[in-house]
């Protein structure tokens, strides 16, 4: 009797078949998760959340996405012994020259400078409240305070920012442009920042595609165009971890370690949420503590570095913290959930909240038009697609500190938002921490989908392909998103109460030449205060203002809705006087603009 022999034969080639099987599972395995994933966000989206248990969907591009690594891990070829990790071999993985890379980086740049600047002056439409009381602010400190780290208005701030704005009107006078640009340029500095983050962290190729998604992000954009202070969290948030984990690497360059420290430390100056970022910071150590305590101890001089670093930049807002603390904590005690689940005797607000901070990336964001398109996702589809491939990347890589690192920084950075009241919850203002986490996410699983088709040139060749669709969709959704549907949303421009900031901008650009008289009701708004600035104009008296005195200037009046009924009235005593209605794009006018000219006063 004869032994039936396993291997195949060369005459029957199965050998050969089970190789390239083996060789091109992790690819094909890889490929069918992410299309799952896209496909299930897809119909998340276009259903508004309404598809019958979509985590079924992600469960399954996960689990498929795993099986691709697990796969590339059991590639072998003949002669290689098995379970050798073919895929994962760097000299098998796409590289690319410094000159392409650098071009590649410069094309993102100009990617992220386009959404950041595009229609800047329109979109979004006018100053809020509360950015307009930070050009106020500002000027405060230029008129009084002058050196501060904090101010009491609007439930309280750090001043970083302000001295940002101050700088601009400098630059560019008081204007909505000078107001802008401090978050355009934080915005800016963010993506540059992040590809380095991103390229420490997944190499090149990944890095390129994570920071082009995060340049063109509506949500990264929105508040790129927003002057508020969290503009800034972002950026220090990336510059505290690059600078961090650089250190870790370097060991011996203390200059690492003091830019680190220094950079967490300002950060605290920006926006409330940065206050849970020495958090993040506390985990990274705690989780290297237990997975790789040998690299806290090699640098143990370093983090003293650190620490010193973190204390010398800390110490003014600090010391005032500890002297004023129901000021500094004021809006942290009026916000928090656990007030509210002591009233209502449940823990419910704070499990909507858990809820709704980790559905607001793919299944319905900020219902404030202000922060978002209301109620849509805020990630566009490829994004949050990936991110969830990402987190599932590093969840399963949790044994290496710098993976598993950035799941943990994701979910810390959504404490903010999850532990304030329920009824502001999905918070993307307060969850605005977890950018650049999420991106690094969404980074990890392009690496995963690199390492997988990046064993063969006609892989190579697909991967770079698949890159350069990811990226493209990314961009034409988030510009049709951003710029067609939130732009012209009507919530969206209510939000911003843009009268108050053409009100303000026809007063700086009339008051030289023209006697200028403004309804109450628009003078005593802060964009109003913060545009006029130096501009002489009068508040609408009826008494003093309907008959006018004689003048050598033309007289403006900019009158608002309860006012219209006099214009019969001024028609007749000053016949040549202009009418010119401000009307939105919604067909309404707010207010009218009445220019009466000088002959007639006489």
């Amino acid at each position: 009797m004869t032994q039936r022999s396993n291997e195949a034969t060369p005459e029957t080639g199965r050998g050969s078949w089970g190789v390239a099987a083996r060789a091109w599972a992790p690819a094909v395995l890889a490929l069918a998760g992410v299309a799952v994933a896209l496909l299930t966000q897809f119909l998340l989206t276009d259903l508004k959340g309404t598809v019958p248990t979509p985590a079924y969907g992600f469960a399954i591009a996960v689990a498929l996405f795993g099986a691709s690594a697990f796969a590339r891990r059991r590639s072998a070829v003949p002669g290689m012994p098995a379970g050798e990790v073919l895929a994962a071999e760097p000299a098998a993985q796409p590289t690319l020259p410094i000159r392409l890379e650098i071009a590649l980086f410069a094309g993102v740049l100009l990617l992220a400078i386009f959404f950041r600047f595009w229609r800047f002056l329109e979109f979004p439409p006018g100053l809020w409240y509360d950015e307009a009381v930070n050009g106020t602010d500002a000027f405060s400190i230029i008129d009084r305070d002058h050196l501060t780290v904090w101010r009491n208005s609007n439930f309280g701030h750090s001043t970083i920012f302000f001295y940002l704005l101050i700088a601009s009107f400098k630059a560019f006078d008081y204007t909505v442009f000078a107001m802008r640009l401090v978050p355009a340029i934080a915005g800016l500095a963010a993506v540059f920042g992040f590809y380095f983050l991103a390229r420490w962290l997944t190499g090149p190729i990944p890095a390129l595609v994570a920071t082009a998604l995060l340049a063109v992000s509506r949500w990264a954009v929105t508040f790129s165009r927003i002057s508020w202070e969290a503009s800034l969290q972002p950026l220090f948030e990336i510059m505290a971890v690059y600078f961090f984990v650089r250190a870790l690497e370097k060991r011996t360059n203390y200059l690492y370690y003091f830019l680190a420290g220094g950079s967490l430390a300002a950060g605290i100056y920006t926006y409330l949420a940065f206050r849970f970022v020495p958090v993040v910071l506390l985990f990274f150590l705690a989780y290297i503590a237990v997975t790789k305590w040998r690299l806290l101890w090699e640098n143990r001089v370093g983090l003293v570095v650190y620490a010193l670093s973190f204390l010398v930049v800390i110490a003014p807002l600090g010391q005032f913290a500890l002297r004023n603390q129901d000021l500094v904590l004021a809006r942290t005690r009026d916000i928090n959930v656990f007030a509210e689940i002591e009233d209502r005797g449940s823990y419910a607000p704070l499990r909507h909240n858990i809820r709704t901070s980790i559905e607001m990336m793919n299944v319905k964001g900020d219902l404030n038009g202000r922060h978002n398109l209301p109620g849509a996702p805020m990630l566009d589809e490829i994004t949050g697609a990936l991110l969830v491939l990402g987190f599932a990347a590093a969840v399963w890589s949790f044994r290496d500190w710098r993976k598993g690192g950035m799941a943990g920084w994701y979910v810390l950075a959504l404490l903010p938002g999850a532990l304030t009241i329920s009824i502001e919850n999905p918070s993307a203002i307060r969850g605005i921490g977890a950018i650049p986490p999420l991106f690094l996410l969404v980074a990890l699983a392009v690496a995963t989908l690199q390492r997988s088709l990046g064993t063969s040139r006609q892989g190579i060749a697909a991967f770079c392909a698949i890159a350069g669709m990811l990226v493209a969709g990314s961009v034409a959704i988030n510009y049709y998103d951003l710029f067609e549907r939130q732009a012209k949303n009507k919530a969206v421009y209510e939000g911003f109460t843009p009268e108050f900031t053409q009100v303000g901008e026809i007063i700086a650009a009339n008051a030289d030449g023209k006697h200028v008289i403004v309804s109450r009701q628009f003078a005593g708004h802060e964009a109003v205060a913060v545009l006029g600035r130096g501009k002489k104009f009068d508040r609408y008296a009826v008494p003093e203002h309907l008959i006018l005195p004689p003048s050598t200037q033309d007289t403006l009046m900019i009158l608002d809705a309860m006012q219209f009924q006099m214009l019969p009235t001024l028609r007749i005593l000053y016949p040549n006087l202009v009418q010119d209605d401000y009307i939105d794009p919604f067909d309404r006018v707010f207010f009218t603009r009445v220019t009466i000219p000088a002959p007639d006063t006489v």
